[in-house]
């Protein structure tokens, strides 16, 4: 079973790759990645991940905010002759902000909340 303070400190890592800040403040470092944008689309807190597998033929992504969690999934199929095929450049993009404009809308009805703090020992790994 996963103690509810080492979820707290998961999702507050994940935080960054989402665009968002964690509780203690911008630690998020360096570097932009296509998901940066997610949080200012949702327009709540968001915690999740994005990945693409190394040939490209998978991409996903998933936002979780406090009150939902949305996902999505692309892959290719094989070509006619059985060749791999790639996802398209700004394919994962579009996916990005498909994801994040479900979870801005399904969220929308909802009050605004915001995550439980992680104990700080676990958000700085000390």
């Amino acid at each position: 079973m996963l103690r509810p303070e080492v979820a707290r400190a998961a999702i507050d890592a994940g935080r960054c790759p989402i665009g968002d800040h964690s509780a203690f403040g911008d630690r998020c470092g360096a570097g932009d990645v296509p998901t940066t944008t997610v949080r200012d689309t949702v327009g709540r807190p968001v915690s999740g991940q994005s990945g693409q597998t190394g040939n490209r033929r998978t991409f996903s992504v998933v936002v979780a905010g406090p009150q939902l969690v949305t996902g999505g999934m692309i892959a290719t199929a094989p070509g006619v002759n059985g060749d791999a095929v790639q996802i398209d450049s700004g394919v994962p993009e579009g996916a990005i902000r498909a994801v994040a404009g479900v979870e801005h809308d399904g969220l929308a009805p909802l009050p605004p909340r915001d995550f439980t703090a992680p104990p700080r020992e676990l958000a700085f790994a000390a």
